[in-house]
């Protein structure tokens, strides 16, 4: 196990932000000291909790009551340990739990990578808990010849916990409907990328989905088996009426009557009729696309996907030449060329000015208007010497460093200005002290910035992140939670509130206030948005925090 995986993977039961080394010990060496625990392995279900006690023996052989011993886990997402050795199972497998005694006179809550510490590995399987309900979801009761809907199932364990499953389905009778594709929407994967080491995404409720086609007119049944649990379900399928198809095609607000560039969007809507000429209402379409890319380009060769048609009929093209798109329901058909041109949009960039810092490394930036109407820039440094770096760039040809702050940090890793101007923020990591945070600066005069005060109070692992909002910030702690410092007073800033994902293994690494909406970013999380005032909740502004976790949001670019 490589250093990088353990410490992407590191959680703690008890205070241990140093303890993080200790995991590369290979026994250490020899102990007059033994650390044993009880059990020696563990076995739980999905849900269910466990003990471990951990004794440390002297020398003597006689017990030593005094001793720390610290547990954490290696799979935190998968089971988590409290510092009084309470488990709980999260997720099934094969996981790893350690308990660690420091070597006397460490100090409490760091211990060092060649602390001569013992630990003990305890390997926990945890199994799935039992299934207890299968269920048919959101299965309309009648649908056209022809249509394809999704097929939804909710398997729910003893705890109504929702599960992944993938039962066997038998439609009868064959002449009226099948369901093909039957299977997990998401396959997922413990290494899923050749850097981060992560667990499969979470997983979403009637997970398992397949796809329902009805052949022709009946009704059909649907029989779910998983083991001795069974759902069932019965759709009608009626005769489609569709006699004919039109296929309109739309660039914005604009019928297409042209051709269009590569990137943009044109939205195809059928109007299905019957015999009669009457509109059908709910009438099953289905598109597809028909590529001829123009090869006579170079960029063609090699390249991927020329094209894309969604579901709907929104269709965009990566690469110049004539598609065709075709629309159906049931015998009626409908089909539309387009012409596809190159987007042809390109800029040559200009270097204008480079404000060079040769002695360190920086890392985050921030522009803004100050008081006086000039642009200014700030700059954090890395794995330096706690400096904070100020420049005028109101002439980006001739930008000038006008000052800089120090601050007792080996990293500034984070700059944010107040809307106004006037007041900064700059986070702290690897303080002296081990207290971090983040210090207050007035750069109303960005040529003098004077620093108004410090705030480290329960902020000590590291601040990396923050957000300068309404006269309050937000700080990123130790990738754990962010926490709500009202800074009206700048001199004197004081915690209002704090947000953190209470399900373990959980992480955050940056946020942006809009309209009194938090977006917070995590590593494995997507976006989680947060209401800090603006979703409605009056009065309670900054006492109450309540998380909205979004899933299934997915971001396509040139499609949407």
């Amino acid at each position: 196990m490589t250093f990088g995986r353990i410490s992407s993977r590191f959680s703690f039961g008890a205070a241990a932000a140093g303890v993080l080394g200790l995991s590369l010990l290979a026994g250490a060496s020899a102990q007059e000291r033994q650390l044993s625990v009880a059990p020696e392995t563990l076995q739980l279900r999905v849900g269910q909790t466990g003990s471990l006690v951990a004794t440390v023996t002297a020398a003597n052989g006689e017990v030593d009551t005094g001793a720390r011993v610290l547990f954490f886990s290696l799979d935190p997402a998968d089971v988590s340990v409290s510092h009084t050795g309470v488990v709980t199972a999260h997720r099934a497998g094969s996981h790893t739990l350690v308990a660690l005694s420091p070597a006397a006179g460490t100090t409490p809550g760091f211990t060092r990578p060649d602390d001569p510490g013992i630990r003990v590995e305890i390997p926990v399987e945890i199994l799935p808990s039992e299934l207890a309900t299968l269920s048919f979801v959101d299965l309309p009761d009648r649908v056209l010849a022809g249509a394809s809907i999704p097929v939804r199932l909710l398997a729910e364990d003893e705890g109504s916990e929702p599960r992944d499953v993938r039962p066997e389905i038998i439609v009868e009778p064959a002449g009226v409907g099948a369901v093909a594709a039957f299977g997990p929407l998401f396959e997922g994967t413990y290494h899923a990328h050749p850097f981060y080491d992560r667990p499969r995404p979470p997983t979403y409720h009637w997970e398992a989905a397949g796809v329902f086609r009805a052949v022709g007119p009946g009704t059909a049944t649907l029989t779910a088996r998983l083991g001795e649990l069974t759902a069932e379900a019965r759709i009608e399928v009626v005769a489609n009426p569709a006699h004919s198809l039109s296929l309109d095609a739309t660039v914005g607000e604009s019928p297409l009557t042209g051709g269009v560039r590569t990137g943009d969007v044109v939205r195809f809507s059928a109007s299905v009729m019957d015999e009669g000429g009457a509109a059908v209402a709910d009438a099953p379409v289905r598109f597809s696309l028909e590529s001829h890319p123009d090869p006579s380009r170079f960029d063609t060769v090699g390249a991927g996907a020329p094209a894309q048609l969604l579901t709907d009929g929104r269709f965009v093209a990566e690469q110049p030449g004539l598609y065709v798109v075709s629309a159906s329901s049931g015998p009626a058909h409908a089909e539309h060329a387009v012409q596809v041109v190159p987007r042809d949009v390109g800029m040559a960039m200009e270097f204008v000015g480079h404000a060079p810092v040769r002695d360190r490394a920086t890392s985050d930036l921030w522009i803004w208007e100050g008081t006086d109407g000039r642009d200014y820039a700030a700059l954090g440094t890395w794995n330096a010497d706690g400096h904070a770096l100020f420049f005028d760039v109101t002439d980006p040809a001739n930008m000038q460093r006008i000052s800089e702050v120090q601050v007792d940090a080996r990293t500034v890793n984070d700059v944010k200005v107040s809307e106004d101007g006037r007041i900064a923020v700059i986070t702290r990591e690897g303080a002296s002290n081990r207290r971090n945070g983040f210090v207050i600066l007035d750069v109303s005069d960005p040529r003098n910035p004077e620093v108004l005060s410090r705030f480290d109070d329960e902020l000590t692992g590291g601040v990396h992140n923050v957000f300068f909002h309404e006269g309050h910030i937000y700080a990123i702690n130790n990738g754990r939670r962010w926490d709500v410092v009202n800074a009206e007073d700048p001199r004197n800033p004081f915690r209002v509130s704090r947000f953190e994902d209470p399900r373990p293994g959980r992480s955050v690494h940056d946020v942006w206030i809009h309209d009194g909406i938090a977006f917070q970013a995590g590593n494995t999380d997507g976006m989680v948005v947060v209401d800090v005032g603006g979703g409605g909740m009056g009065d309670v502004y900054y006492k109450h925090i309540r998380a909205h976790e979004t899933r299934g949001i997915g971001f396509f670019g040139g499609v949407v």
